[in-house]
């Protein structure tokens, strides 16, 4: 029973390492983030396209932070979602009765 909220526990540390990382290290300038994947991975990208996929990535960074940040509320203030309260309220009926 212990693993499943230690793996859960590392799943969640690393999504607010890598979003956390990713949205602190994304370069401010497009020209910069161009040459930084140029140098890189060798793929030469215009100015508008970088400037496209720094706004998208600064996106995504957001909302994963913002969905890690529910989560932790809602585990903070001990809410589960509706299904697990009704299973937990309603015992299985597990009698082999004909």
């Amino acid at each position: 029973m212990g693993k499943g909220k230690d793996a859960a526990g590392k799943f969640d540390t690393g999504g607010w390492l890598v979003s956390g990382g990713l949205l602190v290290l994304i370069p401010k300038c497009p020209v910069c983030l161009a040459g930084y994947i140029a140098a890189f991975s060798g793929i030469g990208l215009s100015v508008q396209v970088a400037s496209g996929l720094r706004w998208v990535l600064l996106a995504l960074c957001i909302v994963s932070l913002a969905l890690l940040s529910c989560r932790l509320v809602r585990r903070f203030l001990g809410c589960s979602s509706a299904s697990a309260e009704v299973a937990r309220k309603e015992p299985r009926n597990e009698s082999n009765s004909p």
